[in-house]
């Protein structure tokens, strides 16, 4: 791992960079001692990436992540990509992400309104309003990917209750699903739908189920029942079902 310092020698010495992926861990906090780096002090606070367009993140530790992500401003952010990587290792040990949500929301140095794709994998919170308050700052997202996602976060996409609030993801028109609770996400459009025609908002276009091989050998239906699909159908959306490889 670099130290803090050098990750910002390379940051700043890169003024073309258009993305950037940071699995796992970024630089190092901390010094030897643990204290914070040395260099701290005399380096930009924050380190800005004119140019970046892509910014994908998996965190492994949420209070490090926070910490990190305090550091950037990303001006022409257009794509995101959020992942916890630790969910891989341990799927039932998943971090409550409510924390790391909370700088994009409303933060100058991430413009969400501006961004069109969003990905998102294994994401959960303890609080529905944290993805509430997340999704209500996308208001140009066109394309969502949810994989491994719980029924907290896609609630949170369903029309608010108070007609005062914003409508989540207003312009939101292709969706990829994988490995989530289809009854739920069947229900949760099915609100959006009619609440969009009600409303005359953009209805949500497209949304493709991506199975893995293991979901097929058990089953379509246990995954997705003809309940969900005709659901699904049912708001006029075209629904596409892809076989992944592995």
């Amino acid at each position: 791992m670099p130290t803090l310092g050098e990750f910002r020698d390379i940051i700043t010495t890169s003024p073309e960079l258009e993305r950037l992926s940071i699995v796992g861990w970024g630089p190092r906090l901390l010094d030897a001692s643990g204290g914070t780096s040395s260099q701290e002090n005399v380096l930009p606070r924050v380190m800005i990436i004119p140019k970046l367009t892509k910014f994908c993140f998996g965190f492994v530790d949420v209070e490090y992540a926070v910490k990190l992500l305090s550091l950037f401003n990303l001006p022409s952010l257009q794509k995101l990509e959020l992942e916890d990587v630790a969910a891989i290792v341990d799927p039932m040990g998943s971090s409550d992400a409510s924390a790391i949500l909370a700088p994009f929301g409303g933060s100058f140095f991430y413009p969400l309104h501006q961004v069109e794709c969003l990905d998102l994998r294994s994401i959960r919170s303890n609080s529905e309003m944290a993805f509430i308050n997340f999704f209500r700052c996308l208001s140009s997202l066109k394309d969502l990917s949810l994989m491994d996602i719980d029924s907290t976060l896609l609630s949170s996409l369903g029309p608010p209750s108070n007609l005062s609030m914003p409508y989540p993801l207003p312009q939101l028109v292709h969706l990829v699903c994988r490995r989530l609770d289809a009854k739920t996400l069947a229900a949760v459009l099915s609100a959006r739908a009619e609440y969009a025609a009600r409303s005359g908002l953009q209805p949500l276009q497209s949304v493709q189920f991506e199975l893995d091989r293991s979901d097929v050998d058990n089953g379509l239906s246990s995954v997705l029942s003809d309940e969900d699909r005709n659901a699904l159908m049912n708001t006029g959306v075209e629904l596409m079902i892809h076989l992944n490889d592995v």
